[in-house]
């Protein structure tokens, strides 16, 4: 696998993550919706209000934010990935199925990252 191709794979995961943070915002507006308008009008104009719905009704908002949560760590995942595949070494691993980046030292630190 070359750098194009380790690049296009850290898209691939940016883009799967952000599907994901955009699915548990709109689960999340839903439920916003059918809590009270005038919950919907303060998430519009405060957005970090949300956060208060959330915690008043963890038991109905738990998989949408759980949705958000695991977006945004793909898109976590994605950007430090494709800051090593910028600079690194990436190679296939025949039998285990999995890739491994292997960076080179930049200043004399080495770090390899498996997933798979």
């Amino acid at each position: 696998m070359n750098s194009a191709e380790c690049l296009n794979l850290t898209m691939l995961i940016m883009a799967i993550g952000s599907i994901l943070v955009l699915a548990g915002w709109l689960w999340l507006a839903v439920i916003i919706l059918q809590e009270s308008t005038l919950w919907a009008i303060m998430v519009i104009i405060f957005p970090f209000s949300a956060l208060l719905l959330v915690l008043e009704n963890w038991e109905t908002t738990r998989k949408p934010v759980m949705v958000l949560c695991t977006g945004c760590l793909f898109i976590f995942i994605g950007l430090v990935s494709q800051k090593f595949c910028s600079g690194s070494i990436v190679r296939h691993v025949g039998q285990g199925g999995g890739i491994v980046l292997v960076c080179p030292p930049h200043n004399s630190s080495r770090f390899v990252l498996r997933v798979g």
